[in-house]
């Protein structure tokens, strides 16, 4: 209250701030082509049949994988974090039921 009657203003008033910025769209396009520039991703192709049938059995475990990693690297890194019971869970199927027999 007292910088409100000796400055004339209240930081809580902010509006422009605390509201949705819009970006222009060319701006986004350019930083995400910098971001994929930067990490030089490229989409994984799925090695053969038997990746392509793996997707669709372990979802959430593609679904978790970043562009660096193959998959059994995703499943140790989930494994490791134990942030989501269904992701860990079916993580731990993916290598007990693919990777083990290999």
């Amino acid at each position: 209250i007292h910088d409100v009657m000796e400055h004339g203003y209240n930081d809580d008033d902010d509006d422009e701030e605390d509201g949705p910025v819009i970006v222009p769209y060319d701006e986004f396009e350019s930083s995400l082509s910098r971001s994929a520039a930067l990490l030089n991703t490229t989409p994984k192709q799925v090695d053969s049949a038997g990746g392509a049938k793996h997707r669709i059995d372990y979802p959430l475990l593609f679904a978790a994988m970043s562009p660096q990693e193959d998959v059994v690297m995703c499943a140790a890194r989930v494994l490791d974090e134990q942030r989501d019971v269904s992701l860990v869970r079916e993580a731990a199927a993916y290598l007990e039921e693919v990777e083990a027999h290999r």
